[in-house]
Order: C-alpha cells, then sequence, then structure tokens
C-alpha cells in the first residue's frame, strides 16, 4: 500500500495540477498513519493480525464479507471482535470501514471528474447510497461537500 501511494504523491508533485500541494498534503498524512499503524506492532493475540491482513487485502472488494472472514479464522465471532478490539481499539467493522473511507477521501481528491458512484464501488461499497451515508457519518460532510471543500 505505501508504495502505490509513495507513486502517486511523486505523480502529484511533478505535474503540479490546481491543488497539488493539499493532495500531496493528503497522501503524505496517509503514509504517515499507515507507517504508525504498521509497522512494528506487537498484537496480544497473534491471530488479530491475520484478520487485519485479510481485510487490508479485500477492503476494496465490494464481495468481501467481513463476516466470512471472522467464521474462516476458526475463532467465535465475538471472541474474535473482542480480542481486535482490545489491539487495535475499533472493531472489525470500524477497521474496515475506516480503510474504505480514507481510500474514498484520496479518489476523491484524485479526480474530481471521477463519479461520487465510483469512487464508492473503488473503496468496497456496491451501493452508493450506502456509501454517501457512511462518508457522511465518518466525515460530517457528503463526498461531494467533502470534494468542494478541499478541491478548492
Amino acid at each position: 500500500i505505501i508504495l502505490p501511494l509513495m507513486e502517486l504523491m511523486y505523480k502529484v508533485m511533478l505535474e503540479k495540477e490546481n491543488n497539488y500541494a493539499k493532495i500531496a498534503d493528503s497522501l503524505l498524512d496517509t503514509i504517515c498513519a499507515y507507517l504508525d499503524k504498521y509497522i512494528n506492532v506487537n498484537y496480544k493475540y497473534p491471530f488479530v493480525s491475520s484478520l487485519k491482513s485479510t481485510i487490508i487485502e479485500n477492503f476494496v472488494d465490494p464481495d468481501f464479507r467481513l463476516s466470512e472472514a471472522i467464521d474462516k479464522s476458526g475463532y467465535n465471532k465475538d471472541y474474535l471482535r473482542r480480542c481486535f478490539e482490545t489491539d487495535m481499539n475499533k472493531t472489525p467493522l470500524q477497521y474496515l470501514t475506516e480503510l474504505r473511507i480514507n481510500r474514498a477521501k484520496m479518489l476523491l481528491l484524485q479526480n474530481e471528474y471521477t463519479r461520487i458512484k465510483e469512487v464508492g464501488e473503488k473503496c468496497g461499497f456496491s451501493d452508493n447510497v450506502y456509501f454517501s451515508a457512511v462518508f457522511k457519518k465518518m466525515t460530517g460532510m457528503s463526498p461531494a461537500e467533502y470534494r468542494k471543500n478541499h478541491t478548492t
């Protein structure tokens, strides 16, 4: 994930299109947050790392079902959820949703002509209305408002 983000940041800096500084800052923040969260992390429960990796590998897939990933782990879903929350300070669903919304924020700023529906689909949301509702709940604004406020 880091390499594509760094390549994107390099491209943004080279092309210096409108609002390139804001986009580059956003990408840099994302890279730093990723490094803070995922490098040299010691989990109390080793199976949390496995579920986290599964979520990261599949979060952009609208057909990805967190419940199926949890079932495949072989652990009781409530126990796994509590362990995940202990290690990550958020539930698996909150983690998945956060990844999707962070990607949506990045995509919204990359190309102002990409339709909101397409952004949602590229972030693992098969329902545009649900995507917009979740985005607004997490950011306090709709995807269109977010794009407008961060690109002007």
